[in-house]
């Protein structure tokens, strides 16, 4: 299945430290923004930045929830979801400090129980509604919000500033996330640096070029058709 080849613990040093480094980035652009700032409008439809400060906290707890069960060792584990959207309304209404320190708490928190999940805990297997996923899509799961939502947080970090391995593995991530709600049309993903990824279940294929960083921009609806060769009147749905 698309993206399997992601999922080796011998890819885990690097991604994890991919992870902390997109991390700090992500609390380090975040620190100075002030209650104003944060009510301003993310690059997320009728989300403002504190919207998605809240989202990323949100992910990071759901993702800590099944850490740590998996730390005690239970198995067959749900993939988490999304909460509420009231929750999200509520916790974005919070000031600027507050803002900061659960975005930084949670992260730190998230970091830390993935560090102590040995390689038992990693082999385990979670249930999604596209089937089964290794444990090993946790660290991955977290490195697309962190990355994908500052970018969205529009505080200067842009899909070209990604380093091609990263925007690799997250175009990766993104096709295997997408391939289901592809119904009618396929799409062919070439980069210039070698990857070539087919999403899609049915229909006409559309080839589509550019960089690895481009590709992941527009796949996710970062950017638009101009950004890549191919994309012009083909419709990969809103910003995932």
């Amino acid at each position: 299945m698309i993206g399997d080849a992601l999922f080796g613990l011998d890819r885990l040093p690097e991604v994890r430290r991919q992870l902390i480094g997109a991390t700090q980035a992500l609390l380090g652009a975040t620190i100075g923004l002030s209650d104003q700032e944060w009510q301003s409008p993310s690059g997320l439809p009728g989300w403002a930045r504190a919207h998605v400060a809240c989202h990323l906290t949100q992910q990071a707890d759901r993702l800590i929830a099944v850490a740590e069960r998996l730390r005690r060792g239970e198995r067959d584990l749900i993939w988490p979801i999304s909460g509420p959207d009231i929750e999200l309304e509520v916790g974005s209404r919070r000031r600027a400090v507050e803002l900061q320190v659960v975005l930084d708490t949670s992260a730190g928190r998230l970091l830390e129980v993935l560090d102590r999940l040995d390689e038992a805990d990693w082999q385990a297997t979670l249930t999604t509604p596209a089937g089964p996923l290794s444990a090993l899509a946790l660290p991955y799961a977290r490195l697309n919000e962190v990355v994908l939502h500052h970018i969205d947080l529009r505080l200067a970090l842009l899909p070209a500033d990604l380093d091609a391995q990263t925007a690799a593995w997250l175009l990766s991530w993104n096709a295997r996330r997408l391939n289901p709600r592809l119904r009618h049309h396929r799409l062919r993903l070439l980069s210039d640096e070698g990857v070539d990824l087919t999403v899609g279940v049915a229909g006409p294929v559309h080839d589509i070029r550019g960089a690895n960083s481009s590709l992941l921009g527009w796949l996710t609806g970062r950017l638009g058709p101009e950004a890549v060769l191919g994309a012009d009147g083909v419709d990969r749905g809103g910003p995932v």
